[in-house]
């Protein structure tokens, strides 16, 4: 049979290709580079070829049949409506914890910036209708998991994974949010606003095509990526069926600590964390026990001067920052200055903003963050 006529322009985009593919998971895909030496290698390829590391039929056809450059065309379109951008598995911003795992994604889309402390990550889960007690824990526990210097990754779906966020947002730290749905669909629908301010206070991150919708098979796969991401995963409320369990089981698979806070006898949302702690999951009775077992200092903070904070800043960032604290605020005297375009000139912007090194102003004047 014969292969599949498209010379991707990057290795980047064969693998954003690739991963639109049904059928097509990750674990797939590494095995077809690990056989074919690169990405690109695979659109060369007869169905037979590809079937022959062991990719199902289906999936293969499904190669042969991708209208390549429509569907880069289209994501190029999609990215662009949501000020967004590609990450592969090749870009050094991949985080390092997530690229070491087994069926890590090669490639997943992103809106906001990846934070700097990404590899002490924490992930706090649990139900989707938690009791006050449960949301107002996974609140408290992100908010000083935050302020100890500790990054929160959550699903952002109703709940407990709501709380999250919000803990690590009003601790004035960052926060990662892994969707079950394509970049563009915002689920559940209501924390709208949330995603938002995630996507400046740190990233939504999804390695599903644009218009996927949450369906309930999404979820398992989204969870490896959150507990992927972290050194750790904490089980809040969950009953013996939640997808937070699921969580928890992926994080044992990749050496992740696993913790659960205990709740009352009585509740069918005690039975997830319980069963956990009887499988040897450690109790988390405070954010004590569980820094205790992370690799980071208890007294690292979140909160650092700014100037203190500025002096971290990769060079390009650093020197936007010096033009704009000597009054070049505006948008235009910022590109006389520093030579480059608007796009070019964006990426810094966004990021010392993310960092609360600046903020923007009505008619694209910048000042620094008081």
């Amino acid at each position: 049979m014969r292969s599949l006529q498209f010379s991707p322009n990057t290795e980047s985009d064969a693998l954003a290709v690739l991963s639109s593919i049904p059928g097509l998971t990750g674990r797939r895909i590494h095995r077809l580079i690990e056989k074919f030496g690169t990405a690109s290698a695979v659109f060369s390829l007869s169905v037979e070829d590809i079937v022959s590391v062991d990719i199902p039929q289906a999936a293969a056809v499904n190669v042969l049949n991708a209208d390549a450059e429509e569907m880069l065309l289209k994501e190029m379109k999609s990215l662009a409506l949501l000020s967004a951008r590609r990450v592969t598995i090749m870009d050094d911003e991949y985080p390092s914890m997530l690229r070491n795992i087994t069926d890590a994604p090669v490639s997943f889309y992103m809106r906001g910036s990846i934070p700097s402390n990404v590899d002490v990550a924490c992930a706090v889960v649990g139900s989707r209708f938690p009791s006050l007690y449960g949301m107002e824990v996974a609140e408290r526990f992100s908010r000083e998991l935050t302020e100890a210097g500790m990054l929160v990754v959550s699903g952002m779906a109703k709940g407990v994974d709501t709380a999250a966020h919000q803990g690590a947002l009003k601790a004035g730290g960052y926060t990662i949010a892994v969707l079950g749905s394509g970049l563009d669909v915002v689920y559940p629908s209501e924390n709208k606003k949330l995603y938002d301010k995630i996507s400046q206070r740190g990233c939504v991150i999804s390695e599903f095509p644009f218009g996927t919708q949450p369906d309930p098979f999404n979820f398992p796969r989204r969870n490896r990526i959150v507990s992927g991401l972290c050194l750790g995963v904490v089980v809040v409320e969950a009953n013996i069926k939640s997808g937070a369990l699921i969580t928890a089981r992926l994080a044992g698979e990749q050496g992740r600590e696993i913790f659960a806070v205990p709740g009352r006898v009585d509740s069918k949302l005690s039975q997830g964390p319980h069963a956990l702690i009887k499988q040897g999951a450690k109790i988390a009775l405070c954010i004590d026990d569980i820094l205790e077992e992370l690799p980071v200092k208890k007294e690292q903070k979140s909160d650092k001067k700014e100037s203190e904070a500025a002096i971290d800043l990769p060079s390009d960032e650093k020197r936007l920052y010096e033009f704009i604290k000597e009054g070049n605020n505006t948008f235009e005297a910022l590109m006389l200055r520093t030579g480059l375009d608007p796009a070019s000139l964006f990426g810094p912007l966004l990021s010392l903003e993310i960092r609360r090194l600046i903020k923007e102003k009505p008619g694209k004047i910048y000042e620094l963050y008081q």
